[in-house]
């Protein structure tokens, strides 16, 4: 094993497991979508601790860029130069996809109707989830889970998370502790 370069608690990290111990478990519990797209309950996670002013991710939320160089934040101009090309029906059904969760999640927070939920009392609004979408697909890190390390969770980790952006060897080298709970 190579030299650590840093060391982050787990306590620190935002993850598909906070996401079901927060205010959302109740909801995430009742969704089947939810619960088999561990991705979505963070982005999920995420908008919702963004809009609570007193979250204890409140640091790392507010550095993280408000938008992203992604299919889903092109606008016609930039797809049109997809023309040709299969990344153009690739970013469109990504797009589709992105706007078909978005109707699916709006309308669950109507039903659940908990107005203690973040989402809900401010306000669910499509740009703010394909912002957490955004968020979630260019930094999650898949981590062991402490509760049995052959399976995994999604986790967003400050600082690592702003380190990861070009591929190669930088990714091969990272090494999970989940005795020590840290990342290193």
């Amino acid at each position: 094993m190579g030299e650590r370069v840093m060391r982050i608690p787990e306590k620190l990290m935002m993850t598909s497991e906070t996401a079901k111990t927060s205010q959302l478990g109740p909801l995430i519990a009742r969704d089947r979508m939810l619960q088999v797209m561990p991705n979505v309950a963070l982005a999920l996670h995420l908008l919702n601790e963004r809009y609570n002013p007193k979250s204890f991710w409140k640091p790392y939320i507010d550095i993280l860029p408000a938008t992203f160089s992604l299919p889903l934040w092109f606008d016609r101009s930039q797809l049109e130069l997809l023309t040709g090309s299969p990344c153009l029906s690739d970013s469109l059904q990504h797009v589709r996809s992105v706007g078909k969760l978005y109707s699916h999640l709006h309308k669950l927070l109507r039903a659940h109707g908990d107005t203690s939920i973040y989402l809900y009392s401010v306000g669910f609004y499509y740009d703010d989830f394909v912002w957490a979408v955004s968020a979630v697909m260019s930094r999650q890190n898949e981590i062991p889970h402490e509760r049995d390390e052959t399976q995994s969770k999604l986790a967003l980790i400050p600082l690592w998370d702003m380190c990861n952006h070009w591929p190669g060897e930088n990714r091969k080298n990272m090494h999970c502790s989940i005795e020590e709970n840290l990342l290193g």
